[in-house]
């Protein structure tokens, strides 16, 4: 099958068309994580990632401004006040952990995800 084409057409070079649309391919960071790293972001959430390799590719899959926007999202989070008062014990704690890694759930991003970004963008 084919397509009839009525109008003269050029082929471009795509990355010159971005340029001249200020449309560039988000930039990514290749993130790394020790045992201890994945180990500690995992327990603060109730549903756990399998694997370190499957949280590298979900964080590393992010752009990074799409990053520093999630970072600026939690960081409002956390700003709210029932986030800075004392917890009667270990389990409103926790609650307290699964809280903070909802924030973006509607976004189909893992809470350690978030936690990662929220702790790297201080770094």
């Amino acid at each position: 099958m084919s397509l009839p084409i009525t109008k003269p057409y050029v082929i471009e070079n795509v990355k010159k068309v971005w340029e001249e649309i200020n449309l560039f391919r988000p930039n990514k960071r290749k993130n790394k994580l020790s045992k201890p790293q994945f180990d500690t972001i995992n327990s603060l959430c109730l549903q756990k990632i399998n694997t370190m390799t499957d949280l590298l590719w979900e964080i590393n899959s992010i752009p990074t401004i799409t990053r520093r926007i999630i970072f600026e999202m939690m960081n409002f989070k956390l700003s709210k006040s029932k986030y800075h008062v004392a917890h009667k014990d270990k389990k409103d704690l926790h609650q307290c952990f699964i809280d903070i890694g909802k924030t973006l759930e509607v976004a189909a991003i893992s809470c350690q995800s978030l936690y990662y970004i929220y702790i790297d963008g201080y770094y």
